[in-house]
C-alpha cells in the first residue's frame, strides 16, 4: 500500500514538473516571439502597458528587445482623409441643404503617445477631434448664412473653408493634426430652392439671349451708320474732287484767255510800234522797189488773154494767141 502511494507521488511530482516545463517554454516562446516589434513606413507605434503609456513613439523599422507584455497601437503619418457625406446645413431661411465635405490631414507622430492619452486609438482620436468639431463648425456656420442658395456662391464657400481651417487647426493641433486641405463636393440645395435656382437661370438666359440680340442688333446698326459715313464721305470727296477739276478747267481757260489777250495786245502793241516807225518816204521808197522789180522782170510780151467791154457794156475776150 505505502509503495503504491509512493508512485503516484512520485507521478504526480513528475506532471507537475512537465507542467511546470511546459508553461516555462511557452512563456518563454510567448516572450521570445513579443520581444520585438516592426513599424511600416507611414506610420508609428505607440505602447501601453499595465495602463501606462509610454512616452515615446516606435516609427518605422524593426525594434528589439521591447517589452513582451506591451500593447500597441498604430498611428498612421500619411495623408489622412476625413469625409462628411450628407450633412444637412440650416441657414438662417430655416431650409437645410445636403453637403458633402473632405478634409485632409496629416499628423505628427511625434505627439503620437499624447493623442493615444487624450484621444484613444486613431480612430477613436479622428472623430474626437477632427470629425465632430467638423461638423460643429459646419452646423455653426449655418447660422450666419442667410440664404441656402448663397451656399453656392464662391465667397460663401471660401468663408466656409475659413472657418473649418481655423476651428479644427486650432482644436487639432496640439494633438498633432494639420490640415493639407479642405473639398466642398457637393452641396444639395432644397427641392423649393433648387426651382428658383432652375426658373432665375432661365430667365438669366432668357436675359442674356435678349442682351445678346439688342448687340447684334446694336452692332448691325452701327455697321449701317458706318457704311452711311463712308458713303457720305465718299460723296463729299467726290463732289470736292469735282469741284477742284471745274476750279482747274476755269483757271486753265483763264489762263489761255489770258494768253491770248496777252499775245493780241503784244501784237497790237508791235503793230502800233511799227505804225510809228514807219514813214511816207519809207512807202514811197518801197512801191519804187516793186516798179523796179516788174520793170526788170517785163519782156515786151502781150497778154494771150485779154478781157474787156464794149460800149454798150458787154464783155469782151480775146483768146488770139500771138503768131
Amino acid at each position: 500500500m505505502q509503495m503504491m502511494q509512493a508512485g503516484n507521488t512520485v507521478k504526480l511530482k513528475s506532471v507537475i514538473k512537465l507542467v511546470v516545463i511546459a508553461a516555462i517554454l511557452f512563456i518563454a516562446g510567448i516572450t521570445g516571439f513579443n520581444s520585438y516589434t516592426i513599424v511600416q513606413d507611414g506610420s508609428v507605434k505607440v505602447g501601453t502597458f499595465l495602463g501606462k503609456v509610454n512616452p515615446v513613439a516606435y516609427d518605422a523599422g524593426l525594434h528589439f528587445p521591447i517589452n513582451p507584455f506591451m500593447v500597441f497601437d498604430t498611428y498612421s503619418t500619411k495623408d489622412i482623409r476625413v469625409s462628411l457625406k450628407e450633412l444637412r446645413v440650416p441657414s438662417q431661411d430655416k431650409l437645410k441643404s445636403i453637403v458633402d465635405i473632405t478634409v485632409m490631414l496629416q499628423f505628427d507622430g511625434a505627439k503620437a503617445p499624447i493623442l493615444r492619452i487624450n484621444g484613444g486609438t486613431e480612430s477613436e482620436a479622428l472623430d474626437k477631434y477632427v470629425r465632430q468639431k467638423l461638423i460643429s463648425t459646419i452646423l455653426e456656420f449655418g447660422k450666419d448664412v442667410a440664404n441656402a442658395q448663397d451656399l453656392y456662391t464662391a465667397d460663401t464657400q471660401r468663408k466656409l473653408q475659413e472657418s473649418i481651417r481655423d476651428a479644427i487647426q486650432g482644436y487639432a493641433s496640439p494633438y498633432g493634426y494639420t490640415i493639407k486641405e479642405i473639398m466642398i463636393q457637393d452641396i444639395t440645395l432644397p427641392e423649393v430652392v433648387q426651382e428658383q435656382v432652375v426658373n432665375t437661370k432661365m430667365r438669366q438666359e432668357q436675359i442674356n439671349q435678349a442682351k445678346a440680340e439688342a448687340e447684334k442688333e446694336r452692332e448691325l446698326a452701327q455697321k449701317k451708320v458706318v457704311v452711311a459715313e463712308a458713303e457720305r464721305e465718299s460723296s463729299e470727296q467726290q463732289a470736292i474732287a469735282r469741284e477742284r477739276n471745274a476750279q482747274a478747267s476755269s483757271f486753265a481757260m483763264r489762263q489761255e484767255a489770258d494768253a491770248r489777250l496777252y499775245a493780241a495786245q503784244k501784237e497790237a502793241e508791235g503793230n502800233a510800234i511799227l505804225q510809228r516807225t514807219i514813214t511816207r518816204e519809207m512807202i514811197s521808197w518801197k512801191q519804187l522797189e516793186i516798179e523796179q522789180v516788174k520793170a526788170h522782170k517785163y519782156k515786151g510780151e502781150v497778154p494771150n488773154i485779154v478781157v474787156g467791154a464794149d460800149y454798150d457794156g458787154k464783155m469782151i475776150m480775146d483768146m488770139r494767141s500771138q503768131q
